[in-house]
């Protein structure tokens, strides 16, 4: 677990100095060896965090992708049981789906999530 902690510190500071086509290319790396790995609740948080990164790899011209990836990173961060994790899977998707204007009805569905007006 420890190792995966630390690659999501390196893809943090990563992703304000690479580029996005680097970024994905090694998340998805990533994803296929973690997969492997959902065992617990703790790890589908890391593949939570992660798929949301991958998804802000995606400009708002690639919004249905972008939409994916935060629809899969939603339902890793169910699977994980962190309320935390939950709320800023959701929160970081409906941040970056409405400012980059991709799709503000899935922004609005997060933001409702997030304030406890949904039961999901």
């Amino acid at each position: 677990m420890d190792e995966w902690e630390a690659k999501l510190l390196q893809y943090g500071t990563d992703y304000m100095s690479q580029g996005a086509a680097d970024i994905q290319r090694r998340l998805a790396a990533d994803l296929v060896v973690l997969r492997q790995q959902l065992d617990s609740p703790r790890m589908w948080a890391v593949a939570a965090r992660l798929m949301t990164l991958f998804a802000k790899t995606y400009p708002g011209s690639d919004g249905n992708k972008a939409i994916c990836w935060y629809s899969m990173a939603a339902e890793a961060a169910d699977r994980s049981e962190d309320a935390e994790i939950r709320v800023w899977v959701r929160g970081r998707a409906a941040i970056a789906l409405s400012y980059e204007g991709a799709s503000l009805p899935v922004a609005h569905e997060y933001l409702l999530v997030v304030a406890g007006r949904t039961s999901r």
